[in-house]
């Protein structure tokens, strides 16, 4: 299996817009075949990605990255589902919550009732995990 990194820019959420429009696509193998494609450049990208059986796409936000897609390409939406259902899209943010979902790390606190304020940026993610900060 391959590893793929993969990301989308949109433009800014709006209200009632839960997947706005993509900008450009990134994507980074572990040999580094890698490649920055503007909307219409990706979409082919896209789906050459999605149909290979041997790719594994790993990113942050996934889920979110993959209705922008639809949006953009609604035959993408069959591809997107196939490589969910076939475990070929990891998402480090739906990981993140997971992880800390089952010690019970993510519920408010049940005395006080406040919030717990944990971040799921990137940043957050990989200081909670890796104790590596971005910012430098």
């Amino acid at each position: 299996m391959r590893v793929v990194a993969f990301d989308l820019e949109t433009y800014l959420l709006a209200p009632g817009q839960a997947a706005p429009r993509v900008v450009c696509m990134s994507y980074c193998d572990e040999d580094g075949d890698s490649g920055l494609h503007l909307r219409d450049d990706a979409l082919p990208v896209a789906h050459a990605l999605l149909d290979n059986e041997d790719i594994i796409l790993v990113g942050h936000n996934l889920p979110f990255d993959m209705a922008c897609l639809c949006r953009a390409d609604g035959s993408l939406l069959p591809k997107v589902f196939a490589a969910y259902d076939a475990g070929r899209v990891r998402c480090t943010l739906v990981r993140d919550k997971l992880l800390l979902l089952s010690p019970g790390q993510l519920a408010d606190a049940y005395d006080t009732g406040s919030k717990r304020g944990v971040r799921f940026t990137l940043e957050a993610v990989v200081r909670r995990r890796f104790g590596i900060d971005l910012k430098e």
